[in-house]
């Protein structure tokens, strides 16, 4: 404690504090290498994603298996790789099958309060890598959708951090700065690539319901209650809302475009 009673960050919290940044980094240069350097990216941000919400759930006393997580996540982007837009569908019964089969095999992951977030947590961090592979592909309307989807997202998680770090504004708060500058981003982003813009910003429009829904399902993950005025503990929360958007990519670009 310093003098004035203010606690002096740790070095570990420092560099814990990088994180989101290094996440931002390595999706950004990731999406302009190959498409398996952006496939092996994709799957170790959302094995990232699944050891910090294991790491919430610890130290809740509460256990979680983030390994059957990263399995679902490399099957389903092995199954985008080979069966194209089937391999997306094929990711639900991946996760079915590898989270529940964790349960099976390993006696602390049976009870239900283990195994049924362990569930969530896979299918959609698998949906997640499969959508962001296939939206490179031919089975996406633009060969720049993946592009438009990391400037919206970025730019609505950011404005959003810094929003809730500012003192109270009226007519603005961290939801409503992260779903405005969410759209605005793929907006832009779609003038920037030639884009359909009426299109991208139906698009951008899914993502922040997507961003904002992920902010539920962060605390209730992390908290095990619904908490939408606290920060949900963890390194990167705010991934959460992320591979949410990301999961509900594919069909929404496909649906909409």
């Amino acid at each position: 404690m310093t003098a004035r009673g203010q606690q002096v960050a740790s070095p570990t919290f420092e560099v814990l504090s990088f994180i989101p940044v290094a996440v931002i980094a390595v999706a950004v240069l990731a999406n302009l290498q190959s498409q398996e350097i952006w496939a092996a990216a994709s799957v170790a941000i959302v094995a990232l994603w699944a050891v910090d919400i294991g790491a919430s759930f610890g130290g809740r006393g509460r256990d979680f298996a983030p390994l059957s997580v990263i399995v679902t996540a490399a099957g389903s982007a092995l199954a985008a790789h080979t069966f194209g837009g089937l391999g997306y569908g094929m990711t639900v019964a991946l996760a079915v099958v590898i989270c529940l089969g964790w349960a099976v095999a390993f006696d602390p992951y049976r009870q239900v309060e283990v195994f049924a977030p362990t569930l969530l947590v896979g299918l959609i961090g698998g949906l997640g890598v499969a959508s962001l592979l296939l939206a490179r592909t031919s089975v996406s309307p633009d060969a720049a959708a993946v592009d438009v989807f990391v400037v919206s997202v970025i730019a609505g998680l950011m404005a959003g951090a810094i929003v809730s770090r500012m003192p109270a504004l009226p007519f603005l708060d961290p939801f409503s700065a992260t779903a405005i500058v969410a759209v605005l981003g793929s907006v832009l982003a779609a003038v920037v690539w030639d884009l359909d813009v009426v299109g991208y910003l139906l698009v951008g429009l899914g993502i922040a319901v997507a961003l904002i829904a992920g902010t539920g399902l962060s605390t209730m993950l992390r908290t095990g209650q619904v908490r939408l005025t606290e920060r949900a503990p963890g390194w990167i929360p705010s991934l959460d809302g992320a591979v949410l958007a990301a999961a509900v990519y594919l069909p929404l670009i496909r649906l909409i475009l």
